[in-house]
């Protein structure tokens, strides 16, 4: 290695040796919690302090009003053995909060008022395959779930689908009656509006993702309608 290498080499060291002291100095025990170089326990805080030291291996957030937690707010933790978020206000965890923690021994998720619905699935996986110690986690909601323990409900099979009904598009008909039928692979919805005598044929649109005009036939009393042939259905 020449003089210039071996210079630039104990350059790179001394900046990060600095680099390292300087954020080491940064970090400053957060009102109404208790510091040592090695663990962080705090209580009745809002938050979990944005800068935590990384070489931490106990770190305790209880009795406080804590509700959300960032997305890989641990990641930077490998050394983290106890982790004690009892007591607070969560109701859901970003997906894969824990998986970085290769070392987590004990974890306290008490007292909170976790969700057993489809945003915290991954907690459900996560917990039947940890090897860490768990706290009993119980289920705030919904209803039907309240009470139960989240460590032992079935992983729901699959990607959970949501089964609420969202309005795509409104038509500004009032019709006694809708059918749906296809025509060279296009799709139709005849509406019988017998406000104004006339029935209304609306055609999916494929690129603007609705339904369009598509004919209006006009006739007395139409109440309800039928669409007969070999590609519509009756």
């Amino acid at each position: 290695m020449t003089s210039s290498e071996q210079w630039l080499a104990l350059s790179v060291a001394l900046l990060c040796f600095y680099a390292g002291a300087e954020c080491k100095r940064n970090f400053k025990c957060p009102s109404g919690c208790t510091c040592t170089k090695e663990t962080i326990i705090c209580v009745g805080t809002a938050q979990i302090p944005r800068t935590i030291p990384n070489e931490i291996n106990s770190l305790s957030m209880v009795n406080g009003s804590i509700a959300e937690i960032t997305e890989g707010m641990f990641s930077l933790m490998p050394s983290l053995q106890l982790l004690s978020l009892a007591n607070n206000k969560m109701r859901f965890l970003p997906r894969d909060l824990f998986f970085d923690l290769d070392s987590l021994l004990e974890l306290d998720l008490r007292g909170n008022s976790f969700q057993c619905i489809c945003e915290n699935k991954w907690l459900m996986t996560w917990l039947k395959n940890t090897n860490a110690t768990v706290s009993d986690v119980f289920c705030a909601g919904p209803n039907d779930m309240k009470g139960k323990r989240l460590n032992d409900l079935p992983i729901p099979p699959g990607e959970c689908i949501s089964t609420d009904f969202v309005r795509h598009q409104s038509i500004p008909v009032q019709a006694m009656s809708a059918d749906i039928f296809s025509f060279k692979e296009d799709i139709y919805i005849a509406l019988a509006a017998p406000n104004t005598n006339s029935c209304v044929i609306m055609e999916w649109d494929h690129i603007e993702m609705n339904f369009r005009k598509f004919d209006n036939i006009t006739g007395r009393d139409i109440h309800s309608l039928q669409v007969d042939g070999p590609t519509g259905t009756q």
